[in-house]
Parts: structure tokens; C-alpha cells; sequence
């Protein structure tokens, strides 16, 4: 079926560059943000005002049950953490 939307793939952090402004020293925010002297970071939040000053190359998430802060170059291993974070939860499960 045919649909009549634009369509992009975010299979990466780095995607988003594609999808949201872009300011002047590369960072990329969606949601409430400050930041001071940062380069080349992506921040997004769903109510939480993240603040920054003096990074880069970071991606901070901020939801309402965890906030991720992670270099761009480890952005993959998120999965790891995930993964960590489930096993945690299922072992605390059983006590």
C-alpha cells in the first residue's frame, strides 16, 4: 500500500541530523534544552530541561523514567546497557 507521508529510516543517533535543525556548532535538540559551549551533541527530552556546558559529541536522552548519557562513538553499545538493564530487572523480579 501506498502511503502518502514522508519516510525516513532512523536507524542511527546520527540519523536525526537528517530529520531536526542543526544549529551552527552541529548539535541537534528536540524538547527542553540549555547549553553553553557544546559542540556537535544531540539532546532530546520528553518534559525533563536538560543542561549542558563545555561537551561534545554526546547524546543525551532524558524520558520520564531514565535519563542516557552517551559518547557518540559508543552510541551502539546502548544496546548493551539495554540489555543489562532488562537482566537486572528480571533477577530483582525474583527476589
Amino acid at each position: 500500500m501506498k502511503g502518502t507521508f514522508d519516510w525516513d529510516d532512523v536507524g542511527s543517533w546520527q540519523a536525526l541530523k537528517e530529520l531536526k535543525h542543526v544549529d551552527e556548532k552541529g548539535n541537534v535538540v528536540q524538547g527542553r534544552c540549555q547549553y553553553v559551549d557544546t559542540e556537535n551533541c544531540i539532546f532530546l527530552s520528553d518534559s525533563q530541561l536538560i543542561g549542558a556546558v563545555g561537551v561534545k559529541d554526546l547524546i543525551i536522552v532524558a524520558t520520564p523514567d531514565a535519563i542516557l548519557v552517551c559518547h557518540k562513538e559508543k552510541s551502539e553499545d546502548v544496546k548493551k546497557l539495554a540489555t543489562k538493564l532488562k537482566n537486572k530487572a528480571e533477577f530483582n523480579s525474583f527476589l
